[in-house]
């Protein structure tokens, strides 16, 4: 599984995962493409009314792209990153959040949206 994320004008290669784990209470639920992920998360979260993880293909604002945890070799945390982000900001992009420092790092040809 290879995906890639848009800097800017650039697409840039992001290395690729072969297994999605996020921990939901219950054990660990193994997925194995990022569209599935996305879609549990989505659908989970939404309904319970933590966090809306929706994201928008066309506009290549990811899932990847607002938790760089999953870059950074993570995979297991970086879902409840985001949700952590998302809630202290109200909803908003983690940019000013100084626990969600790492959202604000580069990682390579890695950028948040709006920063």
């Amino acid at each position: 599984l290879r995906f890639k994320l848009r800097d800017g004008n650039r697409w840039s290669s992001v290395a690729p995962y072969r297994t999605w784990r996020i921990y939901l209470g219950a054990g660990f639920f193994n997925m194995r493409s990022l569209d599935a992920l996305n879609t549990l998360i989505h659908e989970v979260f939404h309904l319970v009314g933590l966090v809306d993880l929706c994201y928008d293909r066309n506009a290549s604002i990811n899932l990847a792209q607002r938790t760089p945890l999953l870059a950074r070799g993570n995979p297991d945390n970086y879902a409840f990153f985001a949700i952590d982000c998302y809630r202290n900001n109200m909803g908003k992009l983690p940019v000013d959040d100084p626990d969600c420092k790492l959202a604000r790092q580069d990682h390579g040809a890695l950028k948040l949206p709006g920063t």
